[in-house]
């Protein structure tokens, strides 16, 4: 209540002073009326603030607060001059136009003594051109064609013999009203280069010979060549001496110069140019010297793109006024002042295989772990199945010296490649190294990445909510499904595909729990797979003069299902509502594809509509099960009864073994896991069994008890359909649901065909008509009309 109160009389005191501000000499009218917009603003917010303090609420508070924010956001943005923007070009000797900076107008006009001028108003700053033909959005595209340091006013013409920089000659014959300035300052510009991180691609190589250009108030340094790589660690310091720069040194310390860092890939014939990135650097003047800058990430962009990251540090120092010859250096090492503090840590990398392989590079496979100073490998021993391999040697450790600051770390990079052969077949970087990092502590986990040579499809989970379930044996699926959709769906943040790249708490030797995934991923596992396909959303038509008549197409190792009978005539949104059943074995029947195509006049000539590629060994070995959704609340009978062959509590209590947790201690009404208490969540279920509830509920929110091990709940996902003549272009979307059984335990399908039609006689009975319209005329001249009941 105090809160509120003080706020009244705050923007009281705000309004207080702007109504009765004296004008002055202000510039222009835009400045009163501006005022007196935020005048009236503030008149209405005042009002708001009274109605709040009479009617508390505590419940509405923070609602209000969030409001009053953002009005008082609106306000400041209200000052936005309606000026168009100043446009600084630059041009070539022939007049071509190469680069562009624009200038907001707000931040540079001068209003008068009084009230003075923009933050940039008559002050030295450095300024970025983008090239004319730039399109991007984005504000930093890397599309850039120069840099450079200007100083800007705008004012009236009684203020124009007032705005000049201090020490700067007038001169009326120039083209710019003015020459340079007298005052200079000399200063020494050190760029501490640490290392890289390149995405690959960029080349038929995929490996790079790179060096960086450095280019600063005119003068262009660069860095040594690192060849082969795509993490190259220079360690060595650029250094500028001598550089006379104009103004006063504060002023740099006010608005730091800009440097440009050009990444080149270099070989025998030329340069090939992979990025661009800028950064300003850390001013230090004599009278105030300061401590040596960080290290830091810089972007490094092209065509909007990031390319590479730059690990290094900038520092500008002022010299002695003395007169030198300007020089650029090339030292190495990095000194120890900015040098990282290094560690060693232990490395445990598990490679289970590879999947998808071609036929040529199936046999002697060798996977490479490149990480700081080690590298491992793995595959010599392999066991090939289909298009899969499996590692026998799937487990190997080494020590690894890497910066003590996580945010140093560089780059994982895998690389692909044949047995006693320097060709490279395929190649990835894991640019985020952080999230592998784990603490000696007990139950200690992270979220896991997932990391293939190569993508194959993009996937959108979602989760149906309804108090009625959508799901069970002797449901109409379709009307409930309709019902549900109409309602909401929930974005469900846990990615269901992902490779088990877990880590856990390491005390001697390879954690137990990494021991049971070997085990898993080594041996053959015969599964079952039961794909749900609901419906298909906004598919692209692939006939002429109607929308496609679709049909479904699922493909799992040998396995091939055309539904060619079941198909849905000419329709964009076709609901389908079929369940399939599919068998095979994993690892080398581990990509599922279902795919939609429109039924021509013969198979051969069905046009594919697209298709979308599911990775079930990912969900089969996942920590997030994701084969079987979690249900909502547990039931014994009715639509919505329990189907896994496994109870909650079991669930729970093989969890509890394999995270090496103590057993749940049950009360009277909640459950104990550890030092933690879990009561029951259900909400229409209360007869059922309560240990039942009270384990669901813990599993239901199990990241809470492991952080970062959220299971997947039931959910419908929205999975975009692709073509590969058509890339990177969706052709619609299909919803539809997967679960994953081992053979021996496999629950009933569910029921969720569309409603049958029925047919109906519907009768409509005219008795009589009124006031008809007589249109036509007789030979006696009388009005009529015959009429009839049509429809």
């Amino acid at each position: 209540m105090e809160f509120l109160e003080d706020t009244e009389v705050s923007l009281k005191s705000l309004k207080k002073v702007l109504s009765v501000a004296d004008d002055g000499e202000t510039l222009m009218k835009w400045h009163v009326n501006f005022r007196a917009q935020i005048v009236a603003s503030l008149e209405k917010l005042i009002d708001e603030m009274k109605h709040a303090r009479e009617n508390i609420d505590l419940t509405l508070v923070a609602k209000f607060l969030d409001k009053l924010l953002q009005n008082l956001h609106n306000i400041a943005k209200m000052g936005v001059t309606k000026w168009p923007d100043l446009m600084i070009k630059l041009e070539d000797d022939q007049g071509r136009e190469f680069g562009v900076h624009r200038v907001d107008l707000k931040d540079i006009v001068y209003l008068n003594q009084k009230y003075g001028g923009g933050y940039l108003c008559r002050k030295r700053h450095g300024v970025i051109f983008k090239n004319s033909q730039c399109r991007h959005e984005e504000t930093y595209c890397g599309c850039i064609s120069g840099h450079g340091d200007v100083i800007l006013w705008m004012g009236g013409e009684k203020e124009d013999t007032e705005w000049w920089p201090k020490d700067w000659t007038y001169s009326p014959t120039s083209s710019f009203n003015f020459i340079e300035s007298p005052v200079k300052t000399t200063f020494r510009c050190t760029i501490y280069l640490y290392q890289a991180k390149i995405e690959p691609g960029l080349n038929r190589s995929s490996l790079y010979d790179t060096f960086v250009d450095i280019f600063f108030s005119g003068i262009h340094g660069k860095s040594t060549i690192h060849h082969q790589s795509l993490v190259p660690n220079w360690n060595e310091v650029v250094s500028f001496e001598n550089i006379t720069l104009n103004c006063e040194g504060d002023s740099y310390v006010q608005n730091p110069p800009i440097l440009l860092f050009k990444l080149f890939h270099g070989d025998k014939k030329n340069d090939d140019f992979l990025g661009l990135g800028y950064t300003i650097p850390r001013v230090s003047l004599k009278d105030s010297p300061q401590s040596k800058s960080k290290l830091k990430w810089i972007p490094v962009v092209r065509n909007g793109i990031t390319v590479a990251q730059l690990l290094l540090s900038v520092d500008l120092e002022e010299t002695s006024k003395e007169d030198g010859e300007k020089l650029v250096k090339v030292e190495s090492p990095v000194p120890k002042v900015v040098d990282v503090a290094i560690e060693k840590f232990h490395l445990i990398f598990t490679c289970f295989g590879l999947r998808l392989m071609d036929k040529i590079n199936k046999n002697h496979s060798q996977i490479f772990l490149e990480f700081g100073n080690s590298t491992l490998s793995m595959g010599s021993c392999s066991r090939i199945v289909g298009r899969s391999c499996n590692f026998i040697d799937c487990v190997k450790s080494c020590e690894v010296y890497l910066p003590e600051k996580l945010s140093y770390w560089p780059p994982i990079v895998l690389k692909h490649r044949r047995e006693k052969s320097a060709k490279l077949i395929g190649i990835t970087v894991i640019s985020n190294t952080q999230q592998f990092f784990r603490k000696n502590q007990l139950w200690t986990t992270h979220k896991e990445n997932s990391v293939k040579l190569g993508d194959l499809s993009e996937k959108k989970a979602s989760k149906i909510v309804n108090d009625e379930k959508v799901e069970g044996v002797g449901l109409n699926f379709a009307k409930s499904f309709i019902k549900s959709t109409m309602s909401r769906f929930l974005n469900y943040g846990t990615q269901v595909e992902e490779d088990v790249t877990k880590n856990m708490d390491i005390e001697q030797g390879i954690p137990q729990r990494r021991y049971q995934q070997v085990v898993k991923h080594s041996r053959e596992v015969s599964i079952v797979a039961r794909i749900y396909v609901v419906r298909g959303i906004n598919l692209r038509s692939r006939d002429v003069n109607s929308d496609s008549d679709a049909y479904i197409c699922i493909e799992f190792g040998k396995t091939k299902i055309m539904d060619r009978d079941n198909f849905v005539k000419n329709q964009v949104n076709p609901y389908f509502g079929r369940c399939f059943e599919v068998k095979g074995f994993i690892p080398q029947d581990h990509i599922l594809k279902v795919s939609l195509r429109d039924r021509d006049f013969s198979e051969c000539t069905d046009d594919l509509i697209g298709e979308t590629l599911i990775d079930l060994e990912d969900r089969m070995f996942t920590k997030h099960r994701a084969f079987f959704g979690l249900a909502e609340e547990y039931n014994m009978f009715g639509y919505n009864m329990w189907r896994y062959s496994k109870t909650p509590l079991k669930i729970l209590l093989d969890l509890c073994e394999e995270y090496n947790l103590p057993e749940p201690r049950f009360t009277e009404n909640s459950i104990w896991i550890g030092e933690r208490e879990y009561t029951d969540s259900t909400r229409l279920s209360l007869s059922e069994n309560l240990h039942e509830r009270l384990a669901l509920s813990v599993l239901k929110q199990f990241d809470q008890v492991i952080e970062g091990v959220q299971f997947v709940p039931e959910h419908v996902e929205t999975r975009y359909l692709f073509r590969k003549d058509r890339p990177g272009i969706t052709q619609g979307k299909l919803q539809l649901w997967v679960e994953i059984y081992e053979s021996d335990c496999i629950p009933p399908a569910i029921d969720i065909s569309p409603e049958v039609p029925e047919k109906y006689e519907l009768r409509v009975i005219v008795w009589n008509t009124v006031d008809v319209a007589m249109k036509d005329t007789t030979i006696l001249q009388t009005k009529m009309s015959d009429i009839y009941v049509k429809w």
